[in-house]
């Protein structure tokens, strides 16, 4: 990934050899990543702890890392945002953390809020193959999740509620609210195999059908 911000940090570092200990605090705003065809932009605001350096593998306890992040945008390479989110928090630790293979031992927790799709039919730039439909623009989500991840594979679950959904296929038309659950049994992420079950749930839903419409 490629990005481009400006930060300001600072750092605590006692190094006493198998006893050494730092916290860390990184503060950024209009952080741009990049990275296949997508550009994250977001204000951020992060802390980090940790213990027992290994001096020779570089190996270290993660016992907290934290980040809060706003203003968060997301859009193709150059082309204007496609969602948007008010909010969204990370955090993480884990017993060995490996900075040369970030997913060999970790525990994830992530939350969203204020999510809203700004151009519903630029989802189709993230995801071509997907059913063709379209989003109304006054729809938003919120979603967490919570995973825990081992020689790069994670287990886990997730949920997202959203709001005021719009959805409109070639003979269907769908309005309301909708709350998607997954528990993820085994996702290898070297080999992006996922084993799991997903379940939803509509509330308040009304609309149309019309089959007089071609398919």
């Amino acid at each position: 990934a490629k990005g481009r911000a400006g930060l300001r940090a600072s750092a605590d570092v006692n190094l006493l050899g198998d006893r050494s200990e730092g916290a860390a605090f990184v503060k950024s705003a209009g952080l741009a990543l990049r990275r296949k065809g997508i550009e994250v932009t977001l204000d951020v605001s992060a802390r980090a702890r940790a213990h027992g350096l290994d001096w020779h593998t570089g190996s270290f306890a993660l016992d907290e890392t934290y980040s809060s992040l706003s203003n968060v945008t997301v859009a193709s390479t150059g082309g204007p945002p496609a969602l948007s989110a008010r909010r969204a928090t990370l955090a993480a630790a884990s017993p060995r953390f490996e900075p040369s293979d970030l997913l060999a031992r970790l525990q994830v927790v992530a939350t969203l809020s204020g999510g809203k799709v700004l151009r519903p039919a630029s989802l189709l730039e993230f995801a071509p193959d997907a059913p063709s439909l379209v989003l109304g623009p006054e729809a938003t989500f919120d979603a967490d999740a919570a995973a825990t991840i081992a020689q790069h594979v994670a287990r886990g679950s997730g949920s997202v509620l959203a709001h005021a959904l719009s959805i409109r296929m070639k003979k269907l038309r769908l309005e309301g609210d909708a709350a998607i659950t997954a528990d993820v049994a085994r996702w290898d992420l070297a080999k992006d195999e996922i084993d799991g079950e997903a379940r939803a749930a509509l509330d308040g839903v009304h609309g149309g059908f019309d089959p007089q419409k071609p398919d």
